[in-house]
């Protein structure tokens, strides 16, 4: 990805952090009360963005002269840009050696390689472009996962343009119509001839749940320990399934949350220790949800790699009891 000039880097950035966290993103230059804060070292050596991801302030900061700061001192400026602003600071760039990538990862300095990588631990994201073989890939993106699963579950979305999408679950039209162009790659939908291009599933049901599973993943994109219940949680995992069917929940709460969620439960958190689990999810449990339980196809999907025999039976029975959206 080129990233010719600012205007080219901002849309590309923006662009890419709208489609992976599924909501719609802003980068603009960062404001001058904020540049007045950080020093000459900073400031005459990267473009500086202000910006959103999830909801939290971040500072963006691209070399002015390509890649020819090492890690070290990238982790450094990044740590200068944080402490004195109070914001995320995050390193972006065109293109990344897995070398320099690694060391940054090893050292959690948040970086973005738009199209590529997405790594920011302070956010609790760390999502990198799947290796493709060939023309086929199983990628698919958050929104456009949960947008399949909604017209499988809750609501039919055939006849939709990709505009309306956008404004129906309050997404950018980048965001949306990327899902509806995966959908149509994956013949699993067309769209309509004409200027005003509409969404129309090929299959429905259990047949179009079928033909789009060997794309579909887990929507869990991180676990911790905590012993708080967080606002908004809604059942899952094993407890979840057992509301659905026979096997029996397990000890401890089990609650799935979005990523801007995380902040509420952030300080009292621990990766081994506490009574309940908190899973952190790619996209919104909400738009999905009922009663309080997560919907049983994203269900599904977090559990279908358990090794657990017992949870492997319970499966196949809530795919087999499942009533289907009648369209």
């Amino acid at each position: 990805m080129i990233m010719s000039n600012n205007n080219d880097y901002v849309r590309n950035l923006t662009d890419y952090i709208t489609d992976i966290t599924g909501i719609q993103t802003k980068v603009y230059p960062l404001a001058t009360k904020e540049k007045d804060k950080l020093p000459l070292l900073v400031t005459g050596v990267y473009d500086l963005h202000g910006g959103m991801i999830m909801g939290v302030p971040v500072v963006f900061a691209k070399e002015k002269d390509g890649n020819r700061l090492t890690p070290s001192q990238i982790g450094k400026h990044m740590d200068i840009i944080k402490h004195s602003t109070g914001h995320h600071a995050v390193y972006v760039t065109a293109d990344m050696l897995a070398y320099n990538a690694n060391r940054l990862s090893s050292h959690h300095v948040n970086f973005i390689v738009p199209g590529k990588q997405m790594f920011m631990p302070s956010l609790l994201i760390d999502i990198k472009k799947p290796v493709i073989s060939g023309t086929d890939t199983v990628d698919i993106y958050p929104f456009t996962q949960m947008l399949l699963l909604f017209h499988l579950e809750a609501e039919c979305l055939d006849g939709l343009t990709a505009k309306e999408v956008s404004q129906k679950f309050n997404v950018s039209y980048a965001t949306a119509n990327r899902a509806v162009r995966w959908l149509t790659e994956k013949e699993l939908a067309t769209t309509t001839k004409g200027k005003e291009k509409r969404l129309s599933f090929i299959l429905h049901g259990q047949a179009l749940w079928q033909k789009a599973l060997p794309h579909l993943v887990s929507p869990v994109m991180k676990t911790i320990k905590t012993n708080i219940k967080p606002k908004g949680g809604l059942i899952c995992g094993v407890n979840a399934l057992s509301e659905f069917t026979m096997i029996n929940p397990s000890q401890g709460g089990c609650y799935a949350i979005s990523r801007d969620a995380c902040d509420d439960i952030g300080k009292h958190s621990y990766e081994e220790y506490g009574e309940n689990t908190i899973e952190i999810w790619k996209y919104a449990p909400e738009l999905l949800a009922k009663d309080g339980v997560v919907d049983r196809l994203s269900l599904y999907l977090s559990l279908k790699d358990s090794e657990d025999e017992r949870i492997q039976i319970e499966l196949e029975h809530l795919i087999d009891n499942m009533q289907w959206l009648e369209v």
